[in-house]
This record gives C-alpha cells, structure tokens and sequence, in this order.
C-alpha cells in the first residue's frame, strides 16, 4: 500500500471516529439543555428512565471515542497526537507536505487540553470501558462547552488535511442528524402531551358538570 492511501485509510478512520464522537455529544447535549417552559420536557429529560438511560450511555460513547482521539497510548491506533507526528516534516507522511506550522498548533492545543483529555481517559478507564471498584471518586470534570473545544481540535485538524490533500471542503453537518430527530421527537412528544392534557380536562369537565 503506498504511502498516500494508508494516509487516507488513516484520515478516513479518524473522521469516523469523529463522527461518532460528535453525534452522540449533541444527542447528550439535546437532552440537558435547559427546560423553560414545559414541564412535560423537563419530565422527559430528568426522570423518563428512557431518556435519562440515553444520557448516560450517548455521553459514555463520546468518552469512548474522544479517548481512541487523544489517548496517545501506543494502542489506541488513530490518536490525533501520533498521527499529526506521522504528518510532520521529519515524520513517516512527511511527503505529503503538510504545513508543518499547523500541526504544531494543534498539538499546542491538545497539550493546552491535556486536564480534560486525562479526565476523560479516567472515565474511560475506570468507569466506561472497565469497571474499577474504585472508581465511586470518578466524576466527570469536561462540561459541554469544553467538549466542543476538544471537537472542535479534531474538527480542524480533519478540515485542513481534507482541504490540502483532496482540495475540497469537509461537510460537518450532517443532514439527517439523530440530535436534529431527537430534538423533533420530543417537540411532537410534548404537543401529543399537551393535546392529551386538554382532552383530559374537557372530559373530567363534561363528567363534573
């Protein structure tokens, strides 16, 4: 296999990992995102054990994936730290000509991140991936914000390569997104409930009168 196209298999294997990583983060995010007005939508988020299942284990699969990004182990395989070695001028891509400048600016803001990643890697650790009997300490430190600063690294990272090597823009959003389907689903949730509420009160009405 020539050089070029285990960069692509590489790429092509980071951007998939990306994705999984961002679409289960925005279901997450969808699900906490704060209640104003129905209190029916606050009932399905905080107590429905469905919802509350999917909170949990949408957010165990965005650890999951930003771990395999950033856990710059020898076995995590597609680690944005040792791929963006492997770019560099001295590195084993190092024909490919990537701009040397960027990458290290990368890497800056991967080490400027490194409290939230080793956070995210001691979920995984202790929490997600293995069960530690010690792991009732284990909390959860990387809010939604700083999860999207560390998106928005491999975000970058992922638009320049495909803008440099295949001379084109990457498409990020996805038009059949499952946050987009869960975000309409509990709308129409919520109008079904309304409607309901009304019928019940006009029959309890009918039934007093």
């Amino acid at each position: 296999m020539s050089k070029k196209k285990e960069f692509e298999n590489d790429l092509k294997r980071i951007k998939d990992i990306y994705f999984s990583a961002q679409e289960t983060f925005l279901i997450n995010k969808e699900l906490y995102k704060n209640i104003d007005s129905s209190e029916y939508e606050s009932y399905l988020k905080n107590i429905n054990p469905f919802f509350y299942f999917c909170k949990i284990y949408f957010w165990r699969n965005t650890v999951l994936e930003l771990s395999k990004l950033f856990n710059q182990k020898e076995n995590e395989k597609f680690n944005i730290p040792k791929f963006v070695s492997k770019l560099k001028p001295n590195g084993y891509f190092k024909s490919l000509n990537f701009d040397a400048e960027f990458l290290d600016a990368i890497l800056i803001r991967i080490q400027d991140n490194k409290h939230l990643i080793d956070n995210l890697i001691e979920q995984r650790d202790k929490v997600y991936a293995h069960e530690d009997r010690n792991n009732q300490d284990i909390r959860n430190l990387v809010s939604h914000t700083q999860t999207e600063k560390l998106l928005g690294i491999v975000k970058d990272l992922i638009k320049e390569l495909y803008l440099v090597h295949y001379e084109t823009s990457m498409q990020f959003d996805i038009l059949a997104s499952p946050a987009t389907s869960l975000e309409n689903i509990i709308e129409k949730l919520c109008k079904m409930n309304v409607i309901e509420e009304k019928e019940r009160s006009e029959l309890f009405k009918k039934m007093t009168e």
